[in-house]
């Protein structure tokens, strides 16, 4: 008991004391100095489609609204669907990327994976506050009048330009189609 009282032992505590106040103000600080450094992910409000119907052949805009952070010069995307009432055909290029190469598409068994980039030529990426379709989804109908299928969207990247290739992602806006008579 009497170490623990002594004048060495309550110099040792303050002293260690001042010591994890100094060292926690130093993390404090270098996080702080290196926290605004973080570049933010590119994002948007949305991303996905609106509800639709159709009897037939049918195209969907997959549209994004208000993008930030980029701008944003590939996106990947899956969207699931019900193959037995619509199953995807084509890919087309959306109007905010008209100067892009031809989206690439891949059908799976719960619906498909897409990818779309553009040739290296900064202008053609989509800026910050661009809102507008990314591609045109070619839809066949298979299903039978009344039917329905979700149009959900998952693993949105959005990825963003040099130095920092740094992937982002939207909330997803999913919807429903429904075949008509």
């Amino acid at each position: 008991m009497e170490i623990l009282n002594s004048k060495k032992h309550k110099r040792w505590m303050r002293e260690s004391k001042n010591g994890v106040v100094i060292c926690t103000l130093l993390i404090a600080v270098i996080l702080g100095t290196l926290a605004p450094t973080a570049m933010a992910l590119p994002t948007a409000n949305s991303f996905g489609v609106d509800d639709a119907a159709g009897y037939k052949d049918i195209q969907i805009p997959v549209n994004i609204t208000n993008v930030q952070n980029g701008p944003v010069p590939c996106i990947i995307f899956n969207i699931l669907y019900n193959n037995s009432i619509i199953k995807l055909e084509g890919v087309q290029k959306g109007t905010l990327t008209s100067d892009w190469r031809s989206p690439l598409y891949f059908n799976l068994d719960w619906g498909s994976r897409i990818a779309v980039f553009y040739e290296p030529v900064d202008e053609h990426a989509i800026q910050n506050g661009a809102s507008g379709s990314v591609v045109l989804l070619n839809f066949s109908v298979r299903g039978e009048p009344g039917d329905m299928s979700c149009m959900n969207f998952s693993d949105i990247q959005l990825a963003e330009d040099a130095p920092n290739y740094q992937i982002g992602t939207a909330p997803a806006k999913n919807g429903t189609f429904t075949v008509l008579k």
